[in-house]
């Protein structure tokens, strides 16, 4: 067993742990010394799998308090980090995450015990709690929060390599398109989206392809 692969875990016993010790760059948004959970498995095989998943919820728990803490970005962005650090950090304890008004209303008697237990082992941090009780909020993105999203979380490979020149050249196509569609529909949640926005949008430029008062065409490369 090589230390890199299993950076982070500790084994106790029969049983497997996460132990992180937070980096000193995250001292002023995290005040815990140490990120440590139960990852409830003797598999050393799961251990590391849900060790990738607990390191990532980290991760994007961090990136949502500079988010907040700089102020570079939008409150709904920094909500995305935590509720997919919420997921994440579920997944890497062996539950499956569902908002507390979903456990509420369809959760087992079993399931809720189940997660109690967990939520309320000794040591247990409140970030484990909450995301394994869904007490994490669902954030509500708008089109102009998800492009932010998108360019700041989601597109770091494809920006790494480019100038702030070529990226700005990279990004402004996309903005374009966003922009012609809150023109049109309106700066929308993500979950209000359907089909009839997409077919209004469809519409609308191939408007500009064959305009139908005459007026000159746009280039189809364009469209």
């Amino acid at each position: 067993m090589t230390t890199t692969r299993n950076r982070y875990l500790v084994r106790r016993g029969e049983r497997w742990y996460y132990f992180r010790r937070i980096p000193k760059r995250y001292a002023l948004i995290d005040a815990r010394t140490y990120s440590k959970a139960a990852l409830n498995t003797d598999s050393l095989t799961v251990a590391r799998e849900r060790r990738d998943a607990m390191a990532d919820a980290d991760e994007n728990l961090w990136d949502a308090a500079l988010a907040e803490l700089g102020n570079n970005t939008t409150p709904e962005v920094a909500k995305v980090c935590r509720y997919r650090s919420a997921q994440r950090r579920a997944q890497a304890i062996g539950v499956l995450f569902k908002p507390a008004e979903e456990l509420a209303a369809n959760a087992t008697l079993e399931d809720i015990v189940n997660r109690v237990q967990i939520a309320t082992q000794k040591g247990q941090s409140e970030v484990i709690a909450d995301a394994v009780l869904g007490a994490v909020e669902e954030p509500q993105l708008t089109v102009r929060d998800a492009l932010e999203l998108y360019f700041d979380k989601l597109a770091v490979d494809d920006l790494r390599r480019k100038s702030e020149a070529q990226a700005a050249k990279w990004r402004l196509p996309k903005q374009r398109a966003i922009e012609n569609f809150i023109s049109l529909c309106g700066n929308l949640r993500m979950n209000q989206i359907d089909r009839s926005h997409g077919r209004a949008f469809y519409d609308w430029w191939g408007e500009r392809l064959n305009p139908s008062d005459g007026s000159k065409a746009m280039r189809p490369n364009s469209v």
